[in-house]
This record gives structure tokens, C-alpha cells and sequence, in this order.
């Protein structure tokens, strides 16, 4: 029998060799001055209809029209936003994923979790924190206390009467009140719940005295009387409660607790590529459109630089690891 013609027996070997190469290297490198040239993609670490989720929609409009390809958004929710981070860090390094990261995926979760699928460090670029939202500290309107101040004293006088609802195990709400047992020395006695809706029911049923929660989640509950709003714990006070103070304003340093967005890249995307997102998110995060709709919600816009964004996601894991260790919380 004939042996194949050299060209056949080299075609052979270059389909097989092809064949076996590792996807990574199959891959062809994307080309900045080509890019985009198919849609982006968002992933998002909640369930459609939730704050990022929201976010994630109105910034991929605006991106659809600077970017003049489709901006989609993926919602994968599950375990405190960690699922969503490890599809993120292990997609293609093209451009074309986005991880609308936030405080549970990309600061909390690294001391909180033995192991985690990521590095919410190493494998992850950041392109720009688009906004932040405070948490604010509510009370049930029965509870004998009308200022921070009073909460406080009272929680001192008679520890472990008091207890604050959560909306889970390391969730930022928990986070919150461990730190400012922290700095304060006042304990009070935690009760998880499966969700926000859950907990603030608890609370303005009396169930729980105490209600660490976003702003935006508090309002129709403060509206109708059902729980009394006592401090902010942002930066600065939000133009939705304008007379409700902060933490620092009482006198309490160092609490600044916050629910943020912001936009991240697996690590190895090509720096032109990763720079071409970065000014695209601004420009949109800058937009009218965008930015009268998220001060609307009670975010405040930040649409930074990348290193920026470095050194704000540096500080929010070293402050939750120290919380972590020092209360000694636990995943669920």
C-alpha cells in the first residue's frame, strides 16, 4: 500500500498539533484598533432587578452607543457575589468581559473565605469605581432612642438586649456592625435573614431593634414611619437624608461603611484594550443619562482612574480583614 504524499503527511501533523494547543494559545490576541468587534459583555453578581443589576443596564446603554457594539449584561448570582467573580476571573483576557465587582466579591470574600475560586487581587484589572452608596443605620420607632448617641449609651447600659438584623453571615450589613462594635465597644446581638426585604420587615416589626441597611432599601420604611433613620455611614451625608448625619459628624471615626460598583477586567486583558473600557465607562458613567439616575437611587458618582480604583479596592480588603479577624466571623 502507498504511504500519503509528504504535503498529506504534513498537513496531518499541523492539524494535530492544532489540535492539542491549549485554548489560551489558540487564541488569537485581540487587536486595539479593532476593538470592539463583537459585543461586550457584563457580568453582574446579582440577580436581575437588584442595585448592580440596575447599574450594570444603565451603564451598558451608554456603552452600546460609545462602544457601537451591543453591551449585554449576564446576571450570575450566588454565594455573596463569589460565583460571578470566578466566571469573571477565568474568562477570556479579550475586552469583552466586565465584572461589575462590588464590596462582597472583591474585598470582603478574601478573608472571609478560606478558598475562593479568584484572587480578587491577582486576576482581576480594575478599569473604575462608578459609584457609591452609604449604609445607613435605622431603628424600630419603639426602640426609647432618637440620635446615634442614645443607641450607643443604651446598647453599652444593658449589653446583649439589643439585636440587629442582617442580611446574612459576612454580608456588608454584618460588616458594618462589627466595626463599629469595634470602635465604639458597643455590642449587640446578630440575626442573620435571607435577603434585605426580610430583614427591614423584621425590624419595623419589631422582631430586631436595629437595621444596618442601603439607604435606597430604607426609604419607603422611613416614609411611612416604620423605622427611624439615626446616621449615615458614608462620607459624606446623602442629598436623599440630608438631615441625618454620619458616623464622623458624631464623632465616630473611622466607620465608613459603603455599598459600591465598579468595573473590573481579568488581569491579562491587553492594556490598550483595558484602557479603551476605562474611558469608555467614564464617559458614560459622566452622562446625564447615568448620573441623574444613580444620585436618584442615593449612589454617588465616582468614575475614577484604575489606580485610583487600586487603592480604594486595597483599603476596603485590608478593613474587612481586620473586622473578620477580630470578631471572628465565620462563612455561612
Amino acid at each position: 500500500m502507498p504511504s500519503p504524499d509528504p504535503a498529506r503527511r504534513h498537513l496531518a501533523a499541523c492539524l494535530a498539533l492544532a489540535a492539542a494547543m491549549p485554548a489560551r494559545f489558540a487564541q488569537a490576541a485581540p487587536d486595539p484598533s479593532r476593538f470592539p468587534a463583537h459585543p461586550v459583555k457584563l457580568i453582574v453578581p446579582y440577580a436581575p432587578g437588584g442595585t448592580h443589576d440596575t447599574i450594570a443596564r444603565l451603564y451598558g446603554q451608554q456603552m452600546t452607543e460609545l462602544l457601537k457594539q451591543p453591551v449585554v449584561v449576564d446576571n450570575r448570582p450566588g454565594a455573596g457575589g463569589t460565583v460571578a467573580a470566578g466566571v469573571a476571573a477565568k474568562a477570556p483576557a479579550d475586552g469583552y468581559t466586565v465584572f461589575v465587582g462590588d464590596v462582597g466579591a472583591n474585598a470582603i470574600a478574601a478573608s472571609l473565605y478560606p478558598t475562593l475560586g479568584y484572587d480578587p487581587v491577582r486576576d482581576f484589572a480594575p478599569l473604575t469605581l462608578a459609584a457609591t452608596h452609604p449604609t445607613l443605620i435605622a431603628v424600630n420607632p419603639a426602640l426609647p432612642v432618637r440620635s446615634m448617641q442614645e443607641l450607643l449609651a443604651l446598647a453599652k447600659a444593658k449589653p446583649g438586649s439589643l439585636a440587629y438584623g442582617t442580611v446574612g453571615i459576612g454580608s456588608v450589613s454584618h460588616m458594618a456592625m462589627e466595626l463599629l462594635k469595634t470602635v465604639t465597644g458597643a455590642g449587640m446581638m446578630h440575626v442573620p435573614y435571607k435577603g434585605g426585604p426580610a430583614m427591614l420587615t423584621a425590624a419595623a416589626g419589631g422582631e430586631v431593634q436595629v437595621a444596618p441597611t442601603s439607604l435606597q432599601s430604607a426609604l419607603p420604611f422611613i416614609a411611612s414611619g416604620k423605622l427611624r433613620p439615626l446616621a449615615q455611614m458614608g462620607a459624606q451625608r446623602s442629598p436623599l437624608l440630608p438631615e441625618v448625619p454620619t458616623l464622623a459628624e458624631l464623632g465616630i471615626r473611622g466607620v465608613i461603611v459603603e455599598t459600591w460598583a465598579g468595573f473590573l477586567v481579568p488581569a491579562a486583558t491587553p492594556p490598550a484594550v483595558a484602557e479603551q473600557l476605562q474611558r469608555a465607562f467614564v464617559r458614560a458613567g459622566r452622562s446625564d443619562e447615568v448620573g441623574s439616575k444613580l444620585r436618584a437611587m442615593g449612589w454617588e458618582p465616582v468614575n475614577g482612574t484604575p489606580e485610583e480604583f487600586r487603592r480604594f479596592l486595597a483599603s476596603e480588603t485590608e478593613k474587612y480583614a481586620k473586622v473578620v479577624r477580630a470578631a471572628n466571623i465565620k462563612p455561612e
